[in-house]
């Protein structure tokens, strides 16, 4: 498949509460987490990258409304982006996330998630899913195809939403 109508977008709309702080600017491996998953995107091959959700410093696309959760966060982004056929998205609180996991995803022309995990995510354009409450519900709205998911890297596929959980990861040598 040819990557260049693929948008990589990377989710960095939340809130952060229970984190206290902005995760998307979390410095992880010398950089803010934000670059840290842009970088990620760009090994996997995808040229074109945006960040969904305010992130200062960052060109990012807005969220129309704040805080509206990742569904209408890709909504938004998919809306703002007619020109691509396909995205590619990772959240930002994902920091082990490597290429090994996400470059499987591409092989479905049809959209694609690991079972049990709704992002990352490649979804291709379709019908309209601003109507979808959750990323569950905008897989089963395209027709993403879910594939089997090695319980071997789920520690990869971690997000950080505490203190706790930032120490732990930032802490251990992965």
């Amino acid at each position: 498949m040819t990557y260049s109508r693929i948008a990589g977008v990377v989710l960095a709309g939340g809130r952060s509460s229970r984190m206290g702080e902005n995760k998307a600017m979390l410095s992880f491996r010398g950089r803010p987490l934000v670059a840290h998953m842009r970088q990620i995107l760009q090994d996997a091959g995808i040229e074109d990258i945006f960040i969904g959700g305010d992130v200062e410093g960052y060109d990012h696309i807005p969220d129309a409304h704040r805080y509206a959760g990742p569904a209408q966060a890709i909504g938004n982004v998919m809306d703002a982006l007619p020109a691509y056929d396909y995205f590619l998205v990772v959240p930002v609180d994902m920091p082990l996330l490597n290429t090994a996991l996400i470059t499987p995803l591409l092989e479905s022309s049809c959209g694609t998630y690991w079972q049990n995990h709704p992002l990352p995510a490649f979804l291709r354009r379709g019908v309209a899913i601003g109507h979808c409450n959750s990323v569950r519900d905008i897989h089963q709205a395209l027709g993403s195809k879910e594939i089997p998911f090695l319980q071997d890297n789920l520690l990869m596929m971690r997000n950080i939403n505490t203190p706790a959980d930032w120490e732990e990861i930032v802490s251990h040598e992965y």
